[in-house]
């Protein structure tokens, strides 16, 4: 098309010739802006593509950059629930889906074309988290996509939205809507557990209609580790447990700090760094540990598997605790810190002795460490893992391979293009 197009906040050289830009990174500039400044709307500027050098320009499978393959081959699963943006989705119909001709994908989320491609490349199963408003159609539509293009041999793991437990989130704020319109309860958070079950039987079942059974499913009801009634509750609601195959939480090892927790945040911003870690390879690794057994003791009662829907680190300032410095300062270092390599290792050899080999999904893939947290097994895209602890900690490149193949490991994979 014809127009302007500007690359802005860049450092380094820009070179354009006809239909084609070509920019170099300093790797100081933050977020680099391309912008549209002027078009002829009757030849306007379209199909744009962003790529590294050396790539092609078809969607699949050249989207998918060897390295990241690289990264990532030996995953048992891979759960989207970042990187197709469920928290909070809009997404009611079909046609409102995320699409690969869409000009980001950080909106809406990422295709389930893409989603399903990395699985497909990385012979690792899908974990997919239905939008809270998708009508049936839409979840029947999604289901004949994956089957059409999915790897038969792969499981599916099939779970309605994410933390419907979580008052942070629309999709809570919507089940108790709905729970309490039906009639489910008479308070606002049980009649949301039980709307939140109901659905996803529905959900289950309409899958199960596609892919004409349930051999290639995993049924997941998500609970919250935190507080096992929750898990009960979602389970035990019209015999939910008989239509799932696994109940899903979170265990995380979790330290929150503020002015008005405990440890205070006047407490936490004082302690040294061994300080931090002796506490969170004692204390919290144990309250993680005791909330892994407690879920296994609610999934056995109603004869389900555990699994874990996120887990690994969770040191965190929050109430305005994020914005002290000296608070971030020591938790970034505590990630960073090569006493958590095995911290991790022994976090999952719990988990595996407790669930049976398990699977669980260790929040995040790749993902910046800032005051919001460290959440990323890895701090940017080609970092190398080694220096990672949390990554050599979970990595199956690095283990042996008699230990790869003991151990069911998963994760959440985030996706950002600014």
């Amino acid at each position: 098309g014809e127009g302007t197009i500007e690359i802005a906040n860049i450092k380094g050289s820009v070179v354009r010739t006809p239909g084609k830009i070509e920019f170099s990174l300093t790797g100081e500039e933050g977020i680099v802006w391309i912008r549209i400044k002027a078009t002829n709307p009757l030849n306007y500027i379209r199909d744009i593509k962003v790529l590294m050098p050396g790539y092609g320009n078809t969607p699949d499978p050249d989207i998918l950059r060897p390295g990241f393959l690289a990264r990532w081959q030996g995953m048992d699963a891979i759960r989207f629930m970042e990187f197709m943006a469920v928290n909070n989705a809009s997404r009611r119909h079909w046609q409102e889906r995320p699409s690969l001709d869409d000009a980001t994908w950080t909106i809406q989320g990422a295709p389930i074309e893409v989603a399903v491609a990395i699985c497909n490349r990385l012979d690792a199963s899908p974990w997919f988290c239905i939008p809270h408003l998708a009508d049936d159609d839409y979840v029947r539509r999604f289901a004949h996509l994956v089957r059409e293009r999915l790897k038969p041999n792969l499981k599916i793991y099939l779970e309605y939205s994410n933390e419907t437990w979580n008052p942070m989130f629309r999709q809570t704020r919507y089940c108790r809507e709905q729970g309490m319109k039906m009639g489910l309860a008479d308070n606002a958070p049980r009649a949301g557990l039980r709307f939140a079950a109901l659905r996803s039987v529905q959900i289950f079942h309409i899958w199960e209609q596609v892919f004409k059974g349930r051999e290639q499913l995993v049924r997941v009801m998500a609970g919250q580790a935190a507080n096992p009634g929750v898990s009960a509750e979602k389970l035990q609601f019209q015999e939910a447990w008989k239509s799932c195959d696994a109940l899903a939480v979170a265990p995380y090892i979790t330290l929150n700090v503020s002015s008005r927790s405990q440890p205070s945040l006047e407490q936490v911003r004082q302690w040294s760094l061994q300080e931090l870690l002796q506490l969170t390879s004692g204390q919290l690794l144990a309250k993680s540990i005791n909330w892994m057994q407690q879920s296994r003791e609610v999934a056995d009662k109603y004869q389900v598997r555990l699994i874990g829907y996120e887990g690994g680190q969770h040191l965190l300032g929050f109430q305005g605790a994020e914005n002290d410095e000296q608070l971030t300062s020591l938790l970034l270092a505590a990630n960073r810190a090569p006493e958590m390599e095995e911290i991790y290792s022994r976090y999952l050899d719990q988990w595996r002795t407790i669930t049976n080999n398990g699977l669980i999904c260790l929040w995040l893939s790749v993902e910046r460490w800032s005051k919001w947290g460290a959440w990323g097994l890895l701090e940017f895209f080609d970092q190398d893992g080694k220096q990672s602890p949390k990554f050599r900690a979970a990595g199956p490149r690095f283990l042996p391979e008699h230990d790869r193949q003991q151990q069911a490991r998963s994760l959440n994979v985030k996706i950002k293009i600014q």
